[in-house]
């Protein structure tokens, strides 16, 4: 195990401790300049995650969704959500999860993702990914008819994504959920899902999820079907079998 994942799991660990402090206590929420929600649960495991990498590796740089990014121009910046679906943990909802990725000149090669509430652990490192200590890999589903497919929302597609395609594709494959942020890429890497689809989101939501599905032989671009950066805002993901043809449907 590389000793930048030695150091992300210690701070996904400590991240988790506060995390479920705070989880079912009712914790007060304030209203982020973009509407989004944030509690003090979000800026303790962001601070936590912080000191601990920093305890390691004092030069490397930071862009956290609370604290957002560092001065230095390292080429390490560790990309850090310290609780992605803060509205389900809000809601005592256990759907949520501490996102570290660890990315080296626009290449991520470290990521964690842990949801405590789930008991789910989910990390990658020199192209491996394991769950809950296990190596894990994508499905081998290469049919729609056989596929499960997520989405975060059908209110959540740019314009140019066609509502009518998207019922086309609904109709051809077999499943079809719902499931918001994390947890439906744990799904994906682990051989629950085929794909994961999701748009209007930020680096910090992904860049985990991305370094892991990518470990676990899956693929993952944008909806243009170029590869994930630091200014991606949406997401596909899936274990590369039915990528192209969904990547159709979606830019139709």
């Amino acid at each position: 195990m590389s000793e930048f994942l030695k150091t992300a799991l210690l701070a996904a660990q400590r991240a988790d401790e506060i995390a479920m402090k705070y989880f079912r206590e009712g914790v007060a929420v304030e209203i982020k300049s973009d509407q989004t929600p944030v509690t003090v649960a979000d800026r303790e495991v962001e601070r936590v995650i912080i000191e601990t990498i920093k305890n390691d590796f004092p030069d490397h740089g930071f862009l956290g969704e609370e604290t957002g990014k560092s001065s230095n121009s390292s080429d390490y910046v560790w990309i850090i959500d310290p609780i992605d679906g803060t509205k389900n943990f809000i809601r005592n909802i256990p759907l949520f999860g501490t996102q570290i990725a660890l990315m080296h000149r626009q290449t991520l090669i470290v990521g964690v993702s842990s949801m405590p509430a789930m008991g789910e652990l989910l990390y990658a490192a020199d192209n491996t990914a394991f769950f809950n200590g296990k190596p894990v890999r994508v499905s081998e589903i290469g049919e729609f008819s056989q596929a499960a497919i997520s989405f975060a929302g059908l209110n959540r597609f740019p314009d140019h994504v066609k509502p009518e395609r998207m019922f086309e594709l609904f109709k051809s494959i077999n499943r079809v959920r719902g499931f918001g942020d994390c947890y439906p890429f744990h799904l994906l890497a682990t051989g629950r899902l085929e794909a994961v689809v999701q748009s209007y989101i930020h680096i910090w939501d992904i860049a985990a999820l991305v370094a892991i599905i990518e470990a676990a032989g899956g693929k993952c671009t944008d909806f243009s079907g170029q590869p994930i950066g630091i200014s991606s805002t949406d997401l596909l993901a899936s274990n590369g079998k039915i990528h192209d043809k969904l990547l159709g449907f979606i830019n139709f």
